[in-house]
């Protein structure tokens, strides 16, 4: 029998990571750094547990077709509070956990396979107080364009989403956590032109479609799913 072709999810535990393992087709390994449910537990960041993780992949056989790396963290943190811990922290967990599983991946990958890579907004306009999570999701930019040219030619694409303000569990803590909820509801509307919060569901829709044969001549790009955030 052939290999099953699999698509590999990070982050999958939050809500972006399981609207997307949850749309799309085949056979998802979802992973997030604890297992829940049936996601693996894994360690993005960590070389030796990636390394294992696609070693265990390989001895089941199993042909790798896709990868969307979500896992991050926010990296919220004024600059008279940073230091080098929380810097360095946020970097591993959002560019360098995202190297990492594409390293690894890509020996396992043929030609046809896609690679998405989660940026934000934030890697083009500046939040207080985020600047660890800008700087991270800018370098996400940068690693997505490097590994597209370097993975071209073997057929192997690479794109990233950016994602705006996503009705989530993160911006619903945000909102309820401010003095007038509903004042800060509207400031995160009012950061796109259709002046509402994305779904999850619209970002993973996104994802499927770069994942698929249909996207086949696409690579090195980022895809905003903002509403419009970035067309200020």
């Amino acid at each position: 029998m052939p290999a099953a072709r699999i698509t590999v999810v990070t982050g999958a535990a939050g809500a972006l990571g399981g609207a997307v393992a949850a749309a799309l087709p085949g056979k998802v390994v979802a992973t997030d750094i604890k297992a829940v449910g049936g996601i693996v537990a894994l360690d993005c960041g960590d070389e030796d547990a990636v390394r294992d993780f696609y070693s265990g992949l390989l001895s089941a056989g199993e042909q790798l077709h896709g990868l969307v790396n979500i896992a991050g963290k926010p990296g919220e943190r004024a600059l008279r509070d940073m230091d080098i811990a929380f810097w360095d922290g946020v970097l591993r967990a959002n560019v360098s956990s995202a190297m990492l599983m594409t390293r690894f991946a890509a020996p396992l990958m043929q030609a046809g396979g896609a690679v998405v890579n989660f940026a934000s907004v934030a890697a083009f306009r500046g939040f207080a107080g985020r600047a660890a999570y800008c700087a991270s999701k800018a370098a996400v930019v940068g690693l997505t364009r490097a590994l597209a040219a370097e993975l071209g030619p073997r057929g192997i694409r690479v794109n990233a989403v950016a994602p705006g303000a996503i009705d989530s569990p993160w911006i619903n803590r945000l909102i309820e956590g401010a003095e007038d909820a509903r004042m800060a509801r509207r400031k995160f509307e009012r950061r796109a032109l259709l002046e509402r919060l994305g779904s999850a569901g619209e970002v993973a829709a996104l994802v499927r479609f770069l994942l698929s044969e249909e996207a086949g001549f696409t690579t090195g790009a980022v895809y905003p799913a903002d509403g419009g955030a970035l067309a200020f």
